[in-house]
């Protein structure tokens, strides 16, 4: 290690960018390595982030470098059922591997903004998603206990000790676990005709579905309470459905079909998710129109035989039974007594009922609180314009990823300090003669170097394409076998050989293999008019 220079000048061996080991025709463009570039009279003084690439080989390579193999070459290492797929597995495993102790090596210090190191494999955005793409149970049995515990609290109604006969709890939470029922029925059906699962089906369909769902749910129940304070006394559940029903299948109809128009979208992963939404959506909306009723109807004989609510099994002690001219004065001023019993009834300060009546309309009565409401509107709006204009289109693989992983931050750094793209020109066309246009196709790609926004080096495109290689790997074989001839080391009409052996320091491996591509034909030598690879003047 005595040659390597004790300190480096990375700047100056930076600038411009850098040699690879195939010096000759590798050369990393300076964009392509460093990122939050510091100049000072053109030479980098400081950079934010490097960049390093590592080619990994194809299983295809490694099935071949371990075919035949010994079984003691590596352990646990069995020839007799070594394949593709093996291969494969093993440089999956080796890529997990790499990044993991990369990103937990004890000089990857992100808290401490020393050094921070984000390596990707091209296993790990797929291992990330597949993870994501898993149902999260415990976030999915919090929100469902969330929104049970919501549903309860907005119906329930406290007497005494206990749940009045008003109260609508239990129907609330079984109406939950309805709704809950139907989505699992519709992701089976959904499983069952092939819709994928991915990361978006799974982390938002449930929950979006669910709010749908009880959205329903909810009308129903209020509508139901305010037919059973009006004193509807018959056919309560055909009023019910005939005064809220329409009204819940227009708008469930109008979800399904908009999420059935999303199932035309080109991307698989938004297909999946509407056509998922679509289909539990529909399971949905029977149940709110077929099962849930009959849980109202049930409650509704519970109020009828003075039942308090979420004690379904109790027994009230005596029963009611009204004479015919009660039944009379009852029927006929049923409506006058219930408007007055809904208008002076007392909500307790802890209901939601509650809240409104005594905190949220009184607000909203109150001239400040009017004037502080439009000001808060308009503002909004403003703040929505600017977000408009400010916003951009497009989704970044980044944005797709969870927070906080090593993928999502990978790609971020290398968006913020590697903001480039590759490009391709393909040349397609059953007239175009390669041979004899190469100039035509330097030229196009001069063109291109030509723009800003392309990276350069040395004033041409960074990446040589397989003719510009070629030609130069033959070039080099022209002028050694033009060295052969000047030297007299190899006759130019027959191609034989003036040495006696090939370790003759006048000639090597290059010549040696330019002279048999040139002037061999089978076992046979004739130079005679085949003596160039290459005609320069061309280029």
């Amino acid at each position: 290690m005595s040659e390597y220079p004790k300190y480096v000048d990375y700047g100056k061996h930076m600038t411009g960018g850098c040699q690879g080991f195939g010096r000759n025709i590798m050369k990393w463009p300076e964009d392509l390595i460093i990122g939050g570039i510091h100049r000072d009279n053109g030479t980098v003084t400081k950079a934010e982030a490097l960049q390093s690439v590592f080619l990994v080989a194809g299983p295809h390579d490694v099935f071949l470098r371990f075919t035949g193999a010994k079984p003691d070459v590596k352990p646990g290492f069995d020839p007799s059922t070594w394949n593709d797929f093996k291969a494969n597995a093993v440089i999956q495993a080796w890529q997990r591997n790499f990044t993991h102790h990369i990103y937990k090596h004890h000089l990857n210090r992100p808290d401490e903004n020393v050094r921070v190191v984000h390596p990707l494999a091209s296993t790990s955005i797929a291992d990330m998603l597949e993870e994501f793409s898993q149902f999260q149970f415990f976030v999915i049995f919090i929100g469902y206990v969330l929104m049970i515990l919501y549903a309860s609290w907005t119906q329930f109604d406290w007497k005494g000790w206990w749940f009045s006969i008003q109260s609508a709890s239990l129907i609330a939470i079984l109406g939950v676990l309805l709704i809950t029922f139907s989505s699992i029925a519709g992701l089976g059906l959904s499983s069952m005709i092939g819709v994928n699962f991915n990361a978006a089906t799974t982390q938002i369909v449930p929950f979006l579905t669910l709010g749908l769902g009880i959205d329903d749910m909810f009308l129903l129940l209020h509508n139901y309470q305010e037919l059973y304070l009006y004193s509807v006394r018959k056919n309560e559940i055909g009023v019910l459905l005939k005064e809220t029903g329409m009204s819940i299948c227009i708008t469930s109809f109008n979800n399904i079909l908009a999420f059935v128009a999303g199932i035309i979208l080109p991307i698989p992963a938004l297909r999946s998710f509407c056509a998922q939404t679509a289909i539990l959506l529909c399971f949905n909306l029977l149940t709110t129109m077929f099962l849930f009723p009959a849980l109202i109807a049930s409650d509704l004989r519970r109020r009828k035989a003075g039942i308090r609510d979420m004690t379904p099994t109790c027994i009230p002690k005596g029963k009611i039974t009204p004479t015919e001219s009660t039944a009379q004065v009852l029927s006929t001023h049923n409506i006058v007594a219930a408007v007055h019993a809904h208008e002076e009834r007392e909500h307790p300060w802890y209901s939601l009922e509650g809240i409104l009546h005594r905190w949220y309309i009184p607000m909203l009565h109150n001239k400040f609180a009017k004037v502080v409401i439009i000001v808060i509107c308009c503002l909004m709006f403003g703040f929505g314009v600017v977000g408009l204009y400010q916003s951009k289109l497009g989704l970044e693989l980044a944005d797709v990823l969870p927070e906080g992983t090593a993928p999502a931050a990978f790609l971020k750094a290398r968006e913020q300090y590697f903001s480039f793209y590759p490009m391709f020109i393909v040349l397609k066309g059953p007239h175009i003669d390669y041979p004899n246009q190469q100039t035509k196709i330097e030229q196009l790609r001069a063109k291109v170097a030509e723009s800003d926004f392309v990276i350069k080096v040395d004033g041409k495109t960074s990446e040589p394409y397989w003719m510009s290689l070629m030609r130069m790997w033959l070039i080099s074989l022209q002028e050694e076998l033009d060295k052969g001839f000047e030297k007299g080391v190899i006759d130019k009409n027959n191609g034989s050989l003036y040495i006696r052996s090939t370790t003759d320091e006048r000639i090597n491996d290059e010549m040696l293999l330019a002279r048999r591509l040139v002037c061999s034909y089978g076992t046979k030598y004739n130079c005679e008019g085949r003596v160039r690879f290459v005609f320069k003047y061309m280029f």
